[in-house]
């Protein structure tokens, strides 16, 4: 067997036996045996490539049994349900229409570890770093049904280490502290702009497209992009960067500079971004797998193949399992890339009456929206009626 084939088998068989172990837990406590399996094969037989197999499907149980294990802990030892108080640290805060979304780590909860997403009132408002005494009962994160279907609302917030919620609670400010990151400040100065500059909904459209900020979008204005299958645009997704990281190309094609000198600098400016928003991990998989799309053919090599693909997905499993079955911004940069990777040479050819500018930027957007379509009708329930048409 090719060398190339058996690290395609490798992938997958890493990327299946964690959605197993995902989907069911139980399956975890077989990967002792695996790796003893793995070491008979290498110690008695000799037979690498059945060792490699016996011990990527170890790693793949141990990585998902240590993800899980804080999770689990919590499940299993804290009490949910009860009226607690504790002190704990702003990380994240997220404004909505209506309240506030804060992801806060408490220091002093007994039997508790992780984050806690805790629902407050627009006023007073409380930053990031904040050092905030909190009283209110915690509850478990549970799964959503609505119209007969099922969303993982609690894999979807354990994937973020976040394993319980707390609703209006009775919070006193102890402590905030002042040392800012600049990129923080240059978020909530572009933040203050953006309200400044743009009326609504214009204001929460730009937040939610630049800064990775959907909280304060209306219903309206998300169902209108759910109707017409533009629901993924408001979310830094795969197909969301392919257009960002083209048009920053054309710009700087415009201005002279070498293929290698572009390659840089959109690396350098993706990773500006990146940090501008907060790395969030949804943008940080879309950085990666586009950065692997685009490496060939800013490089000159035809570089990019599916097992280049496959290795970024690994990583970004190993770094989190549960992001492969409950992240659709993860799913979604996967299809855009393997669209880039299957459908947009052929795409390039049809549009060869075009000038050379306009077919790539159309066959990389055409293709990224072809390979995410059927994901987006099925999570957002419509349908992309310019797929059938093309």
């Amino acid at each position: 067997m090719a060398k190339s084939k058996f690290f395609f088998l490798l992938c997958l068989v890493f990327l299946l036996i964690t959605i197993l172990a995902v989907l069911k837990p139980e399956f975890l406590v077989f990967k002792a045996e695996f790796l003893y399996l793995a070491l008979f094969f290498i110690l008695f037989s000799w037979s690498w490539k059945y060792f490699l197999f016996l011990a990527l499907i170890f790693l793949s149980l141990w990585r998902v049994s240590c993800f899980s294990e804080a999770e689990l802990q919590v499940k299993n030892n804290f009490v949910f349900e009860q009226t607690y108080h504790y002190q704990a640290q702003v990380l994240e805060s997220n404004k909505r229409l209506a309240d506030w979304q804060l992801i806060v780590e408490p220091n002093n909860l007994a039997n508790f570890s992780g984050k806690i997403l805790v629902f407050v009132p627009l006023y007073p408002e409380y930053q990031v770093n904040d050092i905030l005494d909190i009283t209110c009962k915690i509850f478990a994160p549970e799964k959503i049904i609505t119209n007969g279907r099922s969303f993982s609302y609690d894999k979807y917030l354990a994937q973020n280490k976040i394993f319980a919620q707390c609703f209006r609670p009775q919070i006193t400010k102890l402590n905030q502290t002042s040392n800012l990151s600049s990129f923080l400040k240059l978020r909530q100065y572009f933040w203050q702009n953006l309200n400044i500059y743009l009326r609504e909904p214009a204001s929460s459209l730009a937040k939610a497209m630049l800064l990775d900020d959907r909280g304060e979008l209306t219903k309206e204005v998300k169902n209108d992009f759910a109707r017409t299958g533009l629901s993924h645009l408001i979310a830094i997704s795969g197909s969301h960067l392919v257009i960002i990281i083209w048009l920053v190309e054309a710009l700087l094609f415009a201005c002279g500079l070498s293929r290698n000198q572009i390659f840089y600098l959109i690396i350098f400016t993706l990773f500006f971004y990146l940090a501008l928003i907060g790395w969030p991990a949804s943008a940080g998989r879309s950085v990666l797998m586009a950065s692997v799309a685009l490496l060939g053919p800013f490089l000159g090599r035809k570089v990019l193949s599916i097992n280049n693909l496959l290795l970024s997905v690994v990583i970004l499993t190993w770094l989190n399992p549960y992001a492969l079955l409950y992240d659709i911004g993860f799913q979604l940069s996967f299809l855009a890339v393997l669209g880039l990777l299957f459908y947009s040479h052929w795409w390039q050819k049809k549009l060869s009456f075009l000038p050379s500018y306009f077919q790539e930027t159309l066959s990389i957007t055409i293709a990224a929206q072809i390979f995410t379509w059927p994901l987006i009708v099925y999570n957002f329930q419509t349908f992309l009626a310019f797929v059938f048409i093309i």
